[in-house]
């Protein structure tokens, strides 16, 4: 979305409260959830390996199919966009809390993931066309300030709400935020000027999704019991191939899903290796964490989550 001189000094801070609460919502749904994973696993009577699903189901959503609603908000109209990934966010959240089964609060998280997808694939770019360049810079990083205070709150938030009511309000809590959300991005964002680009690259986006989704199952299948070396193997070079034949796909496309010619600079590369790295390593952590210091340590939720408060709180202090 580009500047819009006729939008307001009100109206700006307006698109940047909204953004902020789906930043907010995003990260303290992904974070609160993984204090109650030691209570999930004993209520549907799962194993680690299928409970890591209600957190995988949700960042796999998200990585998939990121590049296709950032270039839905560029075509489209952004405000659109983001209004109805805090509707898919509420309904997601809502069926979560209503969930019986394992599969249906996987599912239910699915739902959420789209959501939340949509508002992260446009937030900076309805940011960047709200503020004149001389407060980009401000907005971005006060921005980045809510991600960190969604990660900070969502261990506390989900811990206290463990010890006071149950899981299902992990999810309940989001529902307000997303309905507020939706209501004023339909009322204070700005309608875009999409560009005259035609065509959508159907195929490239297929191929990423399968591509991910082969990765993951791949890697989260080890160690399972029914499973051989084979089947694993398989599915992991499916991927490998998938992949290799995007990146061959998108380098001819005049208007590919994702601009591959950005990883050839070295600075834009080594960062986003750096910060895989860096997510592998935090999620790791928090996934097994919870399950140590529950079944192992002995700890209450809410004891739980003041420890995986320790670690968003570093990042706050250091980052700067």
């Amino acid at each position: 979305m580009s500047k819009d001189t006729t939008i307001t000094n009100f109206q700006k801070w307006m698109i940047f409260a909204i953004i902020a609460t789906g930043t907010f919502m995003s990260l303290l749904s992904a974070t609160s959830i993984n204090v109650a994973l030691p209570l999930l696993e004993k209520e549907f009577g799962a194993s680690i390996s299928g409970i890591q699903w209600v957190v995988t189901a949700y960042l796999l959503v998200i990585s998939s199919v990121l590049p296709i609603f950032g270039w839905a908000g560029d075509m489209t109209q952004r405000k659109h966009v983001i209004a109805a990934g805090f509707i898919f966010f509420g309904l997601g959240g809502f069926l979560s809390a209503q969930a019986t089964t394992l599969f249906e609060l996987i599912t239910a998280r699915i739902v959420q993931g789209l959501g939340a997808s949509m508002n992260m694939a446009n937030s900076y770019a309805a940011l960047t066309g709200a503020f004149p360049a001389n407060q980009r810079g401000r907005a971005l990083g006060m921005q980045g300030s809510m991600v960190a205070l969604g990660g900070i709150s969502g261990p506390a938030v989900g811990g206290l709400l463990l010890e006071i009511f149950s899981w299902h309000y992990i999810f309940y809590i989001t529902i307000p935020f997303a309905i507020m959300g939706g209501l004023l991005s339909v009322i204070y964002i700005p309608k875009s000027q999409p560009p005259k680009i035609t065509g959508f690259d159907l195929p490239g986006a297929i191929t990423l999704v399968a591509a991910i989704s082969l990765l993951t199952i791949s890697l989260s299948q080890f160690g399972r019991p029914g499973w051989t070396n084979g089947e694993i193997a398989l599915y992991f070079i499916l991927s490998i191939m998938l992949f290799s034949f995007f990146y061959k796909w998108e380098n001819k496309q005049p208007h590919p899903l994702i601009d591959i010619k950005m990883f050839k600079n070295k600075v834009f590369l080594n960062g986003n290796l750096a910060g895989l790295s860096a997510f592998l390593a935090l999620s790791t952590s928090n996934m097994l964490m919870p399950f140590y210091l529950h079944d192992i340590i002995g700890l209450s939720p809410k004891e739980i989550g003041m420890i995986l408060m320790v670690f968003p709180i570093m990042v706050i202090i250091v980052a700067p």
